[in-house]
C-alpha cells in the first residue's frame, strides 16, 4: 500500500499580490475535503457578518463614534477585505516515500 498525505492549501489575492498557504496536513482525503469546504463556508460567513456598527456600512468612514467602536469597524472592515481576496483552496496528494 502506497501511503500518501493530503495537503489544503489556500490562496488569495489577486495578480500581483498573490499568494497561498497550507492550510492542514491529512491522512485521509476525506478528512482533507471537509477542511476545505469548512474553509469555503466560513470565508462565506464572513463576507455576510453584519457591520458591528449599525448602520454603516464596509466602505464608510465613520467619524462619530467612540475609539472602541472604531477599533471594531476597523476590526470587521479588514476581516472583509481579506475575505474578499480569497480564492479558494484546492487539496494536493504527495505520495510518502
Amino acid at each position: 500500500m502506497e501511503d500518501k498525505i493530503y495537503i489544503v492549501e489556500g490562496k488569495s489575492g489577486g495578480w500581483d499580490d498573490h499568494f497561498s498557504w497550507i492550510d492542514g496536513v491529512y491522512k485521509k482525503p476525506e478528512d482533507a475535503e471537509e477542511r476545505k469546504l469548512k474553509m469555503i463556508a466560513e470565508h462565506k460567513i464572513i463576507l455576510n457578518s453584519e457591520s458591528p456598527i449599525k448602520g454603516l456600512k464596509i466602505d464608510d468612514v465613520p467619524d462619530d463614534i467612540s475609539e472602541k467602536d472604531m477599533i471594531k469597524f476597523g476590526e470587521w472592515q479588514e476581516r472583509i477585505w481579506i475575505a474578499k481576496e480569497f480564492k479558494g483552496c484546492v487539496i494536493r496528494e504527495f505520495k510518502l516515500k
